[in-house]
C-alpha cells in the first residue's frame, strides 16, 4: 500500500508515523468531538440561538464532530488493533472534510446575502430554503465522496490512477482552491460593508446627538406643552430610525459577532488548509515532491486542528453562544 489514500484530504496512517503522530490525533479528535458536540447540543436545546446564521454553525459542528469521531478513533485501532480496509475508510472521512467545507461555504454567503442584500435575503431566505441548503450540501459531498467506489476495485491500476488523478485534482479545485480563494473575498466584502455601515451609525448617532440637544435648549424657552410636542417628534424620529436599521443583520450583538466569528473560521479554514493543498499539488499534479511521511501527517494534524478549534471560536466570540455556555456552566 502506499503511504497515502489518494486524496488531499486524508493520507493513510503508515508505520512510518511516529507515537507522537497518533498521540496528538488522539488528544485532537477528543477536543473535536467535546467542542463540537457541546456546540450541537446547545444550539438545538435553546431556543433562541435557533435563528438562521446559527444553523449552518450546527451544521458545521456536527460535520467536525463526525470528522472528529471517524478518523482519529478507527486510525489508531486500524494501526495498532485490528485489519481495515483504507482505501473504504478514507471515503467516508472524505466525505466529512467535504462537508466540513461545504457548510463553511454556506455560511459564508449565508451571511454574505444577509449583509450585501439585506432586502432579499429577508424575504428569500426561509426556513425551507435554509433547510434545503444544507441538505443538498450533505448529499452533493456524500456522492462525491462515495464516487471512488465505482473504480477503486478495478484490476487494472492504470485505470484507477488515471480516474483517481482525474478526480481528487477537481476535488483540490473544488473543496481547496476555490473555497480558499472566494470566501476571504466575500468576507472582505462584507467587512467593508460592516465598515461603511459603522461610519453611518456613527455619523447619524452624533447628528442625533446633536439634535436632541439643540431641542432640549429650546424646550427649556418654551411652554410645557410645546416642549411635549417637540419630544413626542423627536421620539417618532427615533423610532423611525430604528425602523429603517433594523432589517440591517449588525443592528445587534448577536449579528457584528457573526461576522467576527466567521472572519475567524475562514482565516483558521486558510491556515490549516493550505499545507494540505501544497501536498495534492506534489502528489497529484507533481509540482514537487514529498520525501518525507511526516509532511504527510504533519497535513493530517493541521485538518484535525481545524476542527478541533472551531468550537472554541464560538465558545469565545460568538456573544449569544458564550452566553448560553455561561448560563450551562452557572449550573454545575
Amino acid at each position: 500500500m502506499s503511504n497515502y489514500s489518494g486524496n488531499s484530504q486524508a493520507r493513510v496512517p503508515v508505520p512510518e508515523f511516529h507515537l507522537w503522530y497518533y498521540i496528538i490525533e488522539g488528544v485532537l479528535g477528543f477536543l473535536t468531538v467535546i467542542g463540537n458536540g457541546f456546540v450541537v447540543f446547545l444550539i438545538s436545546t435553546r431556543r433562541h440561538l435557533q435563528v438562521n446564521h446559527n444553523f449552518y454553525i450546527v451544521s458545521l459542528a456536527l460535520a467536525d464532530f463526525l470528522l472528529g469521531i471517524s478518523l482519529p478513533t478507527f486510525s489508531i485501532l486500524c494501526s495498532y488493533c485490528m485489519k481495515c480496509d483504507w482505501l473504504a475508510f478514507y471515503k467516508f472521512f472524505n466525505f466529512f472534510a467535504f462537508s466540513s467545507v461545504a457548510n463553511l461555504c454556506l455560511m459564508t454567503f449565508d451571511r454574505y446575502f444577509a449583509i450585501i442584500y439585506p432586502l432579499i435575503y429577508i424575504n428569500r431566505m426561509t426556513k425551507k430554503v435554509l433547510i434545503a441548503s444544507v441538505a443538498i450540501a450533505w448529499f452533493v459531498t456524500a456522492v462525491l465522496a462515495m464516487l471512488p467506489f465505482i473504480w477503486m476495485y478495478d484490476a487494472d491500476k492504470t485505470i484507477v490512477k488515471k480516474y483517481n488523478d482525474a478526480y481528487y485534482l477537481t476535488l483540490l479545485v473544488v473543496f481547496e482552491l476555490i473555497p480558499l480563494v472566494t470566501m476571504p473575498i466575500a468576507y472582505f466584502r462584507i467587512f467593508n460593508v460592516v465598515r461603511k455601515h459603522s461610519i453611518q451609525v456613527t455619523t447619524q448617532r452624533d447628528q442625533l446627538s446633536y439634535n436632541n440637544h439643540q431641542l432640549e435648549m429650546k424646550d427649556s424657552k418654551e411652554s410645557t406643552t410645546s416642549s411635549n410636542e417637540n419630544h413626542g417628534r423627536n421620539d417618532e424620529g427615533k423610532e423611525t430610525k430604528k425602523k429603517k436599521s433594523s432589517i440591517f443583520p449588525l443592528d445587534n450583538d448577536a449579528g457584528r459577532s457573526s461576522i467576527i466569528v466567521l472572519g475567524l473560521v475562514i482565516l483558521l479554514f486558510s491556515l490549516c488548509w493550505a499545507y494540505d493543498i501544497y501536498i495534492t499539488l506534489c502528489t497529484r499534479v507533481h509540482l514537487c515532491r514529498i520525501t518525507n511521511v511526516h509532511e504527510e501527517g504533519i497535513s493530517n494534524i493541521l485538518i484535525y486542528l481545524n476542527s478541533a478549534v472551531n468550537p472554541f471560536v464560538y465558545f469565545l466570540f460568538k456573544k449569544d453562544v458564550r452566553r448560553e455556555l455561561g448560563a450551562c456552566l452557572k449550573r454545575i
